[in-house]
């Protein structure tokens, strides 16, 4: 899950993406989900960040067991800037970039490895760095989890594709080393190449395979239909693979002169492809594709608002990209308070609500919701991973209208979505600006629903930013705590009008702290997150709001 989001940014550098599991970690283990997310997107985003040209890989490995417990180790590795010795001990120690050349040239203060290092810490673990400038960075993350004495996960099956053939063709290594190693150890025969010359001599008419994979990023469609011609004649089905996250084009084709296509986005996920090749039934003399081998062509948008609940960022990232793709507009709340204040203050079409959650958790919050708010017959789907009949039934019963089960079926949510459009009744809201930190929604209930003054009071909050900022990194370099305390509680107040949720969250945060009697050392990580949150908003200013007229809003 993590890969699948973050990919997209290291494919727009051209980055070579490897992702290497050890068929040696069991698959049935108990741990920390939201923490293990935490820590990955953390280092691979920074990885990617970090990293102009080259690679990025990712180690999933096994380092021992002892009795029921499994000693995960998971290494990051990349050809970036690289650091130096000196730089890597601060870094464990701030939260604060080494270089500060390299954080103003890539526009923040970077990881947040004091986070990560404790997260791990938490889980029994620990983590490490190896880097030189120049020769990029190697980050090698240790924990623990117990493997669990059942079953926990969809037995995979492996002796469908034992001794069929595949012709890979990959120019990038590592994305390639990564499908060969989980393709020899499912025993298949492999003929991998990644240039031309290579590729032309293995798919001459006199070589034939069970399935041939294929990158298809410098292809362009005419290219592409003469490849496919070709391969009709050596293989009864070609898997294309790309980095693209739409290709609506690619969705659609389904076979060509009786072979079969499938279409992978990249990074490919070894369940999803041993998926897709058990698929297909390589001892029938049928040419052309089974019905159920066939692709549908991608949803159109359907017109809804919807709101996802969820107070796992990783989650919420993933719920809210399918979304995205399938939805007109797509709200979030992290916890089930948040969804019932967005309840009462808008009117969605459906509610994708996760059941664990803390404090308020989603049967009450649903319940809330019900009893007094904009949303009273708003549809209310439960996300959960329990998936038993008679907790279905339960769920059902206090109050939710649909089941979704986690991990997440596109195709089941699909179903969803075109089952409950037809009781959405709300007009199209109006446009949002789009910035990931104004929340327009927000921003127009908090100005009675009057566009012009929203648009009026952003444009004046942000104008505000720079000296906000500046007396800030001021108090904190003078270490005047008293004037700290001041200006993040002036920022705070300021951003309650603003339509700029997560802003307002980091400044509260840091104000609570403070009021606490925490010291400098103690709030370093919220310090240097809400100075991060600040820069972006003045330097990629939200379009819309350039052109409003603050001068009478002064006057």
């Amino acid at each position: 899950e993590v890969m699948l989001l973050l990919a997209p940014e290291a494919y727009k550098k051209s980055l070579d993406l490897g992702v290497h599991f050890d068929p040696k970690v069991p698959s049935d283990l108990l741990g920390d989900e939201g923490r293990i997310k935490q820590v990955l997107t953390n280092l691979v985003s920074n990885a990617i960040k970090f990293t102009d040209s080259g690679s990025i890989q990712i180690r999933i490995g096994l380092e021992r067991v002892e009795h029921d417990i499994a000693r995960i180790k998971i290494e990051i590795q990349d050809s970036g800037v690289g650091i130096t010795k000196d730089q890597q001990k601060a870094l464990f120690q701030a939260f604060s970039q080494a270089d500060a050349s390299v954080s103003r040239r890539f526009g923040g203060t970077g990881l947040g490895l004091v986070i990560t290092k404790r997260l791990l810490q938490q889980m029994s673990g620990d983590i490490e760095l190896t880097s030189s400038p120049g020769t990029g960075s190697t980050f090698i993350c240790r924990f623990n989890c117990r493997i669990s004495p059942i079953s926990l996960s969809e037995s995979i099956q492996t002796d469908q594709v034992v001794g069929h053939s595949a012709l890979i063709y990959e120019p990038q290594q590592h994305a390639r080393e990564s499908l060969e190693a989980a393709m020899h150890s499912w025993l298949m025969q492999l003929s991998p190449c990644d240039n031309q010359e290579q590729w032309k001599r293995l798919t001459e008419p006199q070589n034939t395979y069970d399935m041939v994979m294929i990158n298809i990023d410098e292809m362009d469609d005419r290219s592409l239909q003469y490849e496919l011609s070709r391969l009709s004649h050596i293989t009864r089905h070609t898997i294309l693979m790309t980095t693209f996250v739409n290709r609506p084009d690619l969705e659609k084709l389904s076979q060509h002169k009786g072979m079969r296509i499938s279409y992978l986005r990249k990074p490919i996920a070894t369940t999803r492809l041993l998926k897709l090749l058990g698929h297909r039934k390589p001892s029938l003399p049928q040419l052309m594709p089974e019905p159920e081998a066939v692709n549908k062509p991608p949803i159109e948008k359907l017109p809804l608002k919807v709101l996802a609940v969820d107070d796992n960022p990783a989650n919420l990232k993933l719920i809210v990209t399918l979304l995205g793709e399938k939805v007109a507009q797509v709200s979030t709340a992290s916890g089930g308070q948040q969804a019932v204040t967005l309840a009462q203050q808008q009117a969605f079409d459906i509610i994708f609500m996760d059941i664990q959650m803390p404090n308020v958790d989603g049967i009450m919050a649903t319940e809330q919701i019900r009893q007094q708010s904009l949303n009273q017959v708003t549809p209310v789907v439960a996300v959960t991973a329990h998936a038993l009949p008679e907790e279905k039934a339960s769920l059902l019963a206090s109050g939710m209208d649909d089941y979704l089960t986690k991990p997440i079926d596109e195709e089941l949510l699909d179903r969803i979505l075109t089952h409950w459009h037809t009781y959405h009744s709300q007009q199209p809201s109006t446009t949002c600006m789009n910035h990931p930190l104004v929340d327009w929604q927000q921003a127009l209930t908090q100005a009675g629903g009057r566009t012009e003054l929203a648009q009026e009071m952003l444009a004046l909050f942000i104008q505000s930013l720079p000296d906000s900022l500046n007396a800030i990194n001021t108090a904190w370099q003078k270490q005047e705590l008293a004037q700290l305390k001041a200006h993040v509680h002036k920022l705070h107040g300021a951003c309650c009008y603003s339509g700029v949720p997560t802003l307002k969250r980091a400044a509260e945060t840091l104000e609570k702290l403070l009021k606490q009697g925490k010291d400098f050392d103690e709030v370093e990580p919220e310090y240097f997150e809400l100075c991060d949150l600040l820069k972006q908003l003045i330097e990629q200013s939200p379009q819309g709001i350039q052109d409003s007229s603050t001068t009478e809003a002064r006057a």
